[in-house]
């Protein structure tokens, strides 16, 4: 089984934007786990397996070997299912038909907190500087407010991020 090595992130989501058009670039950048975003919609998948099981579900066949392959300190080692020339060809085969394609460009508008809707400022003030209470409000804001926070940030930042989003 050939395997295929990024050196991070940024290599590995460049590969799956060609054979995911869909998929959200630069949120996806933004988040420190293997979640990525679709259209603007998030994809809750904390593990590279889970993330690589749902990707081959969206691109419609089985490209990734979701149980073999691994991240490991921000490098991805991804096996692939077709062999290595199969899937540079798919790549280049994706490029090639998206360049063909006429660009639509519409603007979409992100989907903001519910009007009246404030947040829980009085539990917000009760967190600490640590990475459980970080975690706590970064997916309060996601799910809540549709806010994406960087939890790499000290608490007193993602509020102060998270006040300018809002």
């Amino acid at each position: 089984m050939d395997y295929k090595y990024y050196i991070n992130s940024v290599d590995f989501y460049t590969d799956v934007k060609k054979l995911i058009p869909s998929l959200d670039f630069n949120k996806t950048l933004r988040l420190l786990d293997q979640c990525f975003f679709i259209d603007g919609v998030y994809q809750p998948t904390p593990l590279i397996n889970l993330s690589l099981a749902r990707m081959n579900e969206l691109i419609g066949e089985e490209v990734f070997c979701a149980k073999r392959s691994i991240v490991f300190g921000g490098a991805y080692t991804v096996y692939l299912l077709k062999g290595k020339e199969s899937f540079e060809a798919m790549l280049n085969k994706e490029q090639v038909a998206h360049a063909k394609a006429p660009k639509v460009v519409k603007e979409v508008e992100q989907p903001k907190a519910p009007e009246g809707k404030e947040p829980d400022w009085a539990w917000i003030d009760t967190l600490k500087n640590n990475k459980a209470d970080k975690e706590a409000l970064d997916v309060y804001a996601l799910e809540e407010f549709n806010v994406i926070l960087n939890r790499s940030k000290t608490l007193a930042n993602m509020i102060k991020s998270f006040k300018k989003e809002l």
